[in-house]
């Protein structure tokens, strides 16, 4: 019996194909691997921006991969409460400065016609003691006149009695006036005391009105618009328009310019993962930024693994984003594993990659993506012995 050309060449590519096989069977690996999520992180370099009070976000400058300097504006917040502290304030300054104006306008109109009024009854008060004085001096004369003519026995002694009579009371009136005229410049003195000391109580009062004021704008300033603290560039806005921040939480996050230090990639990785991982594994790094199809994945090695569960507050201060914490913790508790990325200055990145030399553009500190730990590779006969075993049992 003659067999074709072709079918010679089948049978022998199907000797081949399982001669293949079975050499792979025996000396090939499959790798076992655990799956995590996580992203690229800076060992230094990072600064948080955080909330100075709890506010709602007005608007936000920021954005990622923006470029920002020291004193630039990132976002804004709402403070209501403050805001209505300083107009309370504005009105009682306006009050205040009124009233004082009104005070010092009247104060002058007061003083002008307490002036004439006071001229007036200070000359009415000398011409009254110049008066007192002349009948002083006229009866002082007529008394002395009269005493050497009652030792004479011209006059009785009742008319030299009534003459020291009317002497004694015009010295009295005399002394009632000059007491006039001292009260009358002591009225205006204590006057002018007070009028000076109600002006000075009002404006004081004007004054810490206003350091109220300055020390108020001062706060609201500070607790609304939030400013770039050093220069670097945006890698993290974790806070939307119309959210209430809360005070202390972060808002942003910067890497500073000049920071050198290479990246690392934090994975984490559920807890009831079968195997478990240790220092020195190999991790393929698939950012989601980069289709690994083209680019292939990122080269790293375990550096660190926790012992235990991380703990929500762990995730918010390493994390600092809600909804990424959220994502990872999806599926149950999470452990923390470090993975440092294998550098390669050939590469536009700076890190190797699976492919030759990875994508076109440099990678980013906040970059999330999955990454897979090869805990282990296997010969693909290794997983069909337990198969085989249950079929002979």
């Amino acid at each position: 019996m003659v067999r074709s050309p072709l079918y010679r060449s089948a049978l022998a590519a199907f000797v081949l194909l399982g001669m293949g096989t079975v050499i792979w069977g025996l000396f090939g690996s499959i790798p076992r691997r655990i799956q995590g999520f996580g992203e690229v992180v800076s060992t230094e370099g990072l600064h948080s921006i955080t909330s100075p009070a709890t506010g709602q976000v007005a608007s936000i400058v920021a954005y990622y991969g923006k470029s920002v300097r020291k004193g630039d504006v990132l976002l804004r917040l709402k403070q209501p409460d403050i805001a209505g502290q300083i107009d309370s304030l504005k009105t009682q300054i306006k009050t205040v400065s009124a009233e004082l104006d009104i005070l010092r306008t009247g104060d002058k109109q007061n003083s002008t016609v307490r002036d004439r009024l006071r001229s007036l009854d200070y000359t009415r008060l000398e011409a009254q003691l110049a008066g007192a004085n002349s009948q002083i001096e006229f009866l002082d004369n007529q008394l002395l006149k009269q005493r050497q003519l009652l030792a004479q026995g011209y006059v009785l002694r009742s008319t030299v009695n009534d003459t020291a009579q009317a002497l004694s009371t015009a010295k009295v009136e005399r002394d009632q006036i000059r007491t006039s005229i001292r009260q009358q410049s002591l009225d205006q003195l204590q006057w002018q005391m007070q009028t000076d000391m109600t002006e000075k109580v009002k404006a004081n009062q004007l004054l810490n009105l206003q350091e109220q004021l300055a020390v108020l704008n001062d706060q609201y300033a500070r607790s609304t618009v939030i400013r770039a603290d050093r220069s670097g560039r945006v890698i993290a806005v974790n806070i939307a328009d119309n959210v209430v921040a809360q005070r202390g939480q972060s808002l942003i996050v910067l890497e500073e310019d000049g920071a050198s230090a290479p990246y690392q990639f934090v994975l984490y990785v559920p807890y009831t993962a079968d195997d478990r991982i240790a220092p020195g594994m190999r991790v393929d790094v698939g950012l989601l930024t980069v289709d690994h199809n083209l680019y292939g994945w990122l080269v790293g090695k375990v550096v660190n693994v926790d012992d235990f569960v991380s703990t929500a507050d762990q995730l918010r201060n390493n994390l600092q984003n809600d909804l990424l914490i959220g994502k990872i913790t999806a599926t149950g508790p999470v452990y923390r594993v470090e993975i440092e990325l294998q550098r390669d200055s050939s590469t536009t990145s700076g890190y190797a990659w699976t492919s030759r030399k990875g994508p076109p553009y440099r990678i980013d500190v906040g970059s999330l993506g999955n990454a897979y730990v090869h805990v282990q590779d296997k010969a693909p006969v290794d997983y069909l012995i337990p198969t085989f075993k249950k079929l002979v049992d």
